[in-house]
């Protein structure tokens, strides 16, 4: 997604006091169990994590459970600023960094394990193309990237929100929107990305080792750096 939308969006959002932004909520816990119980046999603990598009946190605090040193990227400010509150509430050493996650701030190679959780449906073919290139810059040999998603032919069938009239065949883009609690609208597009799809993409860079069935709604894509 554009940054400057996502940007935005995550602002407005940010405004709503909802349970899921915050690490600390039971309806936050419940969204980040796969952290804990699917990336522990991935991890040593003191290793380096990298959590892209973080927003909030959640991943990011769920996977510093595991003994891990974390860092969290996020290009919208608010989300970082409300990660640092808790982080500071629940005296945590995560650290959180405002960037872009195409061109982020680290030296080459200084991650063992990257993780980008359910944030695909939100970049362009071309935005993970980059985000390939990038991750693999900063993960070390034999470093462990991690992408979780839902098949996009699931997310037609079941998500009622998605408007397939409004799909380009061409850069697989939705136009959507995002109608907030205040009833005001936003727009918001997806991608259309499906399991085979995200496999051959990812793969021009990295080496497929597993896919896991994380729950009813979303796989786990493993990947080791070539």
């Amino acid at each position: 997604m554009e940054q400057k939308i996502a940007k935005k969006v995550t602002g407005a959002m940010l405004k709503f006091d909802h349970p899921l932004f915050d690490f600390r909520s039971k309806e936050a816990k419940e969204k980040v169990v796969w952290v804990c119980d699917f990336l522990k046999p991935y991890v040593k603990k003191d290793q380096l994590l990298v959590d892209i598009g973080c927003g909030t946190g959640k991943q990011s605090f769920a996977a510093e459970e595991l003994g891990i040193n974390v860092v969290g990227v996020d290009c919208s400010k608010e989300a970082i600023e409300f990660a640092n509150r808790i982080k500071k509430e629940i005296n945590s050493k995560c650290h959180f960094v405002v960037c872009d996650y195409v061109k982020m701030p680290f030296k080459k190679e200084i991650f063992d394990v990257a993780i980008f959780p359910k944030n695909i449906v939100e970049c362009s073919y071309k935005e993970i193309e980059k985000l390939n290139l990038e991750v693999r810059r900063v993960l070390k040999k034999e470093g462990i990237f991690v992408v979780t998603m839902e098949d996009g032919i699931k997310r037609i069938i079941l998500d009622k929100s998605v408007n397939v009239y409004n799909y380009n065949r061409k850069t697989g883009k939705f136009e959507g929107k995002i109608i907030l609690p205040n009833k005001k609208q936003y727009s918001y597009p997806t991608y259309f990305w499906t399991i085979p799809f995200a496999k051959q993409i990812f793969s021009r860079d990295f080496k497929l080792t597993k896919e896991i069935k994380i729950d009813k709604d979303f796989s786990a894509l493993v990947f080791c750096k070539k």
